[in-house]
């Protein structure tokens, strides 16, 4: 058994976000600007040259109701369409607009487009707190692909490194314990099941100590 799987160590599919305060149930967001209560403005029905009502347009919506939207599509797990709202907001600028280029880094994350997410915080203008919590959430992405790839090695290197700007959470904890099973470093998979065990015993963290006692590569 290759013990861990995204499920098994508890890492949501695509990306999870201490930034966008991650849940169970998906990413919610972390410091949305009040402006994001604005209400939506449809546009006018168009008509035809004689005068007879025609479908109406899509809704144009106002920015702050994207924001809102682009929230909860993420938190829903669909990013394109998020993306899209984000990208929507973003024309509001100032703090709304700001708030918009986090959310739509966040869609890119969740959409495995690291490189993208990657590009997206390094010509953006972002505060300094939230580009630390994104490059924590990409270095986690990472470690999520590489562990997928079986490559445990590097899995461990970008946790590590990731280690070094954030606290790391259970999830990436389980991940980082696994990863230590499939490289033959029995006691310390066991000392850090175990650890984790203590501090809240839970399925994933039995199945660790069950795995790495009874059945040591």
């Amino acid at each position: 058994s290759r013990g861990a799987t995204s499920a098994q160590t508890g890492v949501p599919a695509g990306v999870s976000t201490t930034a966008g305060r991650a849940t169970a149930g998906g990413i919610v967001p972390g410091g949305v600007s009040a402006g994001s209560r604005a209400t939506a403005v449809a546009a006018p029905a168009a008509t035809t040259l004689s005068g007879a009502a025609a479908l109406p347009p899509v809704p144009v919506e106002a920015p702050g109701t994207a924001m809102q939207r682009a929230w909860c599509l993420l938190g829903l797990g669909r990013p394109a369409e998020a993306q899209y709202a984000f990208a929507q907001a973003r024309a509001a600028g100032g703090e709304m607009g700001a708030d918009a280029v986090y959310g739509e880094i966040l869609t890119l994350m969740q959409m495995g487009l690291v490189s993208e997410a990657q590009r997206m915080i390094e010509t953006q203008p972002i505060t300094p707190e939230r580009r630390t919590d994104l490059q924590a959430e990409l270095l986690a992405a990472r470690a999520q692909a590489a562990y997928d790839d079986e490559d445990y090695l590097l899995a461990m290197r970008l946790l590590d490194t990731r280690r070094q700007i954030a606290p790391e959470r259970r999830d990436l904890a389980l991940m980082r314990a696994w990863s230590l099973y499939h490289t033959r470093k029995l006691d310390q998979s066991r000392d850090l099941f175990q650890r984790l065990d203590t501090e809240l015993s839970t399925p994933e963290s039995r199945e660790g100590l069950h795995v790495v006692t009874f059945y040591p590569e």
